[in-house]
């Protein structure tokens, strides 16, 4: 698990509950018929901000690991964008 971005997040936007963010890589192994790891099927990289008092949460998976997207997106209010 990666440490936290040094960008700040903003109060739940439905509540205004106090936000967390987590992220990691999530490795597939690829088996073979005898149950014997033989290589990874494929990597997914997430991040997940979610309030910790609604439970409201915004989660990105992808093949990169394009830190602070989900950040910026949580961030995101119609006023500025």
């Amino acid at each position: 698990m990666k440490t936290m971005p040094e960008t700040k997040l903003l109060p739940c936007p439905f509540c205004g509950g106090e936000a967390k963010y987590e992220s990691d890589l999530n490795i597939v192994p690829l088996i073979d018929e005898n149950g014997a790891y033989v290589d990874y099927d494929r990597m997914d990289y997430w991040e997940r901000v979610y309030c910790t008092e609604c439970g409201a949460e915004i989660v990105s998976i992808s093949e990169d690991e394009e830190e602070e997207i989900t950040i910026k997106k949580w961030n995101r209010r119609a006023e500025n964008g």
